[in-house]
């Protein structure tokens, strides 16, 4: 492959261009899995015009190429159309070329694009090339990603001051890790202090924190600084803020507001010097339309906003994300070592509605299966992110040296326990399957010897969705 592109810089290597030419906005390929363990991670630049991806392509200033043995020589053509999409174009390969799951001849993909050729898995991104000093990738924020560079631009920015920070986000995006990223850049002296909001007891919300004077209320047998005052010359987050109940929201805005607090029961303000970071998964404005939030006090917040774009948003940093949440053990350096491509494709195209957190508990699971030889397909616990194969077309696969032929599939069974071997099974017979084998996808493609994306396939095909398959597991645990 082409020699991999530095992310904070703006000269790409061995791809015959010069600077006057140089477009707004360019297109990188970013390679998230490969048959040669180097070629991870690089960053491609897309000139203008066509580039030619293969094992070994013609030789021409745009091409690349990919030490892949299921790759053709000329494999297939990326044509940068204009600043929104890009042309894909097989070139008669052996394997094929498949765009977000789907096999292509040709046809044309925006950023985000998910690419396979053989067992090379890459990202196809729209750089405006803004943020280019931010481009180093950190434990808070992780990847190279158009997405990361802004978040990690964005956070410098809102650390340079005391003005309020509001970090928005769905649940699960990292807003824990970017809070402490706010206060580590801020270099302020004093601690980071964490609050949820919500958590705190409506009869104690102020108490805690804003502090009370000793005999204040019942229980407050001795005085209590609370959380602002906790955090003065540092930072207080405070998560979960958009749940904050109408009656305590004027509350929190005299505070912010001020700068200055007075606990329950005493009689002094006292000055603070605070960084306010909140953090929430509602729409905060759409919150204000409702009635549900305070205009002043969303104003109050509104010092610095940052938005932590969801994992969908972010295919192209998924390894460097997988590697954050949680290292592979058995001595891998990288999740890009221990996944094949197919499961890193079906990773890269998964919807990921918790994000992290969801990331989290999937690579929990992968963990517990991973032996020295890594992980395949088979080996992926059902979950959403096999929402995917619903709608994709078979991958490539190599079949080994000197491989016999499938036998052919017997006659269509029409008893419930016997094993369906047919290309397009009856929907009736598949759901005779799902009830014997108690809804264990696993387990049915085993009997059917057939990989379980392809059961996926057929499941989708007759409109039987993972709500009926959860069903047949909940009857069974429900018996037992």
């Amino acid at each position: 492959m082409t020699a991999p592109i530095d992310p904070s810089t703006t000269t790409a290597p061995r791809l015959n261009r010069t600077r006057r030419h140089r477009p707004s906005a360019v297109w990188r390929l970013h390679v998230l899995a490969s048959a040669d363990p180097r070629h991870v991670g690089q960053v491609i630049e897309l000139p203008p015009g066509t580039t030619v991806l293969g094992r070994r392509p013609d030789p021409a200033a745009s091409a690349i190429c990919i030490d892949d043995a299921l790759l053709s020589r000329n494999h297939a053509s990326l044509t940068v159309v204009g600043d929104d999409t890009v042309a894909v174009c097989d070139i008669r390969s052996r394997n094929g070329t498949y765009a977000n799951g789907h096999k292509v001849g040709s046809g044309h993909v925006g950023s985000g694009a998910v690419l396979r050729v053989g067992d090379t898995v890459l990202v196809l991104e729209l750089d405006p090339q803004l943020h280019s000093g931010y481009a180093r990738s950190t434990a808070a924020v992780p990847g190279v990603s158009v997405a990361a560079r802004a978040v990690r631009a964005a956070l410098h920015a809102a650390s340079a001051d005391l003005l309020p920070v509001l970090l928005g986000g769905e649940t699960g995006t990292g807003k824990e890790l970017a809070a402490v990223e706010v206060h580590r850049l801020s270099g302020r002296k004093g601690p980071l202090v964490r609050v949820n909001v919500t958590a705190l007891p409506e009869a104690l919300f102020e108490a805690e924190l804003f502090g009370h004077a000793r005999g204040a209320f019942t229980g407050a047998v001795a005085a209590a600084p609370g959380r602002f005052r906790e955090a003065n010359g540092g930072t207080l987050v405070l998560d979960e803020i958009g749940d904050l109940l109408p009656t305590q929201q004027p509350k929190l805005l005299r505070v912010i507001e001020d700068r200055i607090v007075r606990g329950v029961g005493a009689n002094v303000d006292i000055a603070l010097d605070v960084k306010v970071v909140a953090s929430t998964h509602i729409d905060l404005p759409g919150a204000v339309v409702a009635g549900r939030f305070r205009q002043d006090l969303l104003a109050r917040l509104l010092g610095h906003t940052v938005a932590i774009p969801p994992l969908r948003l972010r295919r192209a940093d998924l390894i460097a994300l997988a590697d954050a949440v949680r290292k592979p053990r058995q001595g891998f350096a990288s999740w890009s070592d221990a996944l094949d491509a197919d499961v890193v494709e079906l990773l890269a195209l998964a919807p990921w509605r918790d994000n992290l957190r969801e990331l989290r508990r999937l690579l929990v699971q992968l963990d517990e299966r991973l032996g020295k030889t890594g992980l395949g397909l088979s080996d992926l616990p059902d979950g959403p992110w096999l929402e995917a194969l619903a709608t994709q077309t078979e991958p490539p696969s190599a079949a080994s040296p000197g491989a016999l032929p499938l036998p052919a599939p017997p006659p269509r069974a029409t008893d419930p326990k016997r094993h369906v071997l047919s290309q397009s099974p009856p929907r009736a017979d598949l759901l005779a399957l799902l009830a014997q084998h108690r809804g264990d996808i696993r387990l049915i493609a085993e009997a059917l010897h057939r990989d379980r994306r392809q059961i996926y396939r057929w499941l989708a095909s007759a409109q039987i969705g993972l709500d009926v398959i959860a069903a047949h597991r909940s009857v069974v645990a429900t018996k037992d």
